[in-house]
């Protein structure tokens, strides 16, 4: 796992600190992102010092597409927001395998056709003077969606169903730690936050859908890595 430069200039003094300086998308040393509160030691994502976190390039490579979910799965991650958590009309993602993902290089051109995997995201804002942020989830998924469900018995090639399902806002204190668990059983998909459903993030769903799609079979898609990441921005 690496980690990618975010393309900013935060720190001049002469070969101290140097990964800090390092343009976007070379490679980062790790041991400068890990934040210590006392109590707990976890990496730091903002943004601004690092792009997040890349634990592989393309998922569609071996022994990466070996280890990837290809039909029902669940992933979870445990996050904590400060009350500098970014743009409440961006995405932030806690973990994914999905394009377009932020860490990609940036001469890698996405087409919507070419959109594929899963992310678990979120978007934050900070309610006034206080610190709890407003915090709504997202977990998405392009699937196999092989059967016409107009006429069950055509199949196609390559049809996809793209499933997206979204929290209410969801007041998040700064500086807690926090369990997500996002669920796809291939026909639903489910948020459980520290260990309780989600109410009204479960109501997509999709009886003909088969598992993650983590390449699409297009000629433009041919070169599109898929890369699997933490927090990424």
């Amino acid at each position: 796992a690496i980690f990618r430069g975010a393309g900013l200039f935060c720190k001049s003094i002469a070969n101290k600190l140097a990964d800090w300086n390092k343009p976007r998308a070379t490679v980062l040393s790790a041991t400068n992102f890990i934040m210590n509160n006392g109590a707990l030691e976890a990496m730091q994502f903002d943004g601004r010092l690092n792009l997040g976190l890349l634990i592989a390039e393309d998922s569609n490579t071996y022994p990466v597409n070996s280890s990837m979910p290809a039909d029902a799965f669940s992933v979870d991650i445990w996050f904590m927001l400060d009350t500098d958590a970014g743009s409440p009309s961006v995405n932030r993602g806690l973990i994914a395998a999905f394009v377009p993902g932020s860490v990609i290089p940036s001469s890698q051109q996405v087409e919507s056709e070419c959109t594929a995997g899963w992310r678990l995201s979120y978007k934050a804002q900070l309610k006034g003077s206080t610190n709890v942020l407003s915090t709504v989830l997202t977990f998405e998924l392009v699937a196999h969606n092989k059967t016409d469900e107009s006429n069950p018995n055509i199949t196609y090639a390559e049809p996809v169903a793209k499933l997206k399902t979204t929290s209410p806002a969801l007041s998040l204190r700064a500086g807690e730690w926090h369990h997500v668990l996002a669920v796809s059983d291939m026909h639903q998909l489910s948020i459980y936050l520290d260990g309780k459903l989600v109410e009204g993030a479960s109501d997509v769903t999709c009886p003909t859908c088969q598992g993650p799609v983590y390449k699409r079979e297009s000629a433009s898609c041919a070169m599109i890595k898929t890369p699997v990441t933490i927090g990424t921005f």
